[in-house]
């Protein structure tokens, strides 16, 4: 019998559940982070230019960024949630978000700002009650965001209580 291996997150409860959980939630150097913002200017740029191609191999060179700080601080939040905000499969997207979202809370690490994203792209999805439900999951963490967080927050609540739909033009003449 072959020997599976253990999902991403089942290795992440593993890990905190054998005293692993002295995440910081901000390891990262001024340097290691200004790698990180070199590598998806580009990425944003060429997505700016409708530069498909070289959008992709911008998007090597940054998902290369976060496989190196990956492999020296683990697979911290801010990562994971930085590889979401580039990555286009909405599913993967969903996934790495809520990846995120399990990791900072067992190891007790704000997750504002991965609600917030998750938020928008479950609404995005046609997921008004799933982007409720996590942005009621980071109320209490409100008043540690910025102003931008908490009006951001305070749109999505909206939204999700009063979706808006996409009309056509004809939808909206009368007869």
């Amino acid at each position: 019998m072959a020997s599976e291996k253990p999902s991403a997150a089942c290795m992440d409860i593993l890990w905190t559940r054998r005293g692993r959980s002295e995440m910081k939630s901000w390891p990262f150097s001024k340097a290691e982070w200004a790698t990180v913002s070199n590598a998806a200017l580009p990425v944003v740029n060429s997505g700016l230019a409708d530069d498909t191609a070289a959008r992709a191999s911008h998007l090597v060179g940054l998902r290369d960024v976060l496989a190196q700080l990956r492999a020296r601080h683990g697979d911290h939040p801010v990562l994971l949630e930085t590889e979401a905000e580039f990555t286009e499969d909405d599913g993967e997207r969903v996934s790495l978000y809520r990846r995120a979202v399990g990791i900072a809370e067992a190891n007790g690490i704000q997750t504002l700002t991965i609600r917030l994203s998750l938020s928008r792209l479950l609404l995005d999805m046609g997921q008004p009650d799933a982007a409720h439900h996590e942005l009621l999951a980071c109320e209490g963490e409100l008043a540690n965001g910025d102003q931008s967080d908490r009006a951001s927050w305070a749109e999505l609540v909206a939204e999700t209580r009063h979706p808006v739909h996409a009309t056509s033009n004809h939808d909206c003449e009368q007869e």
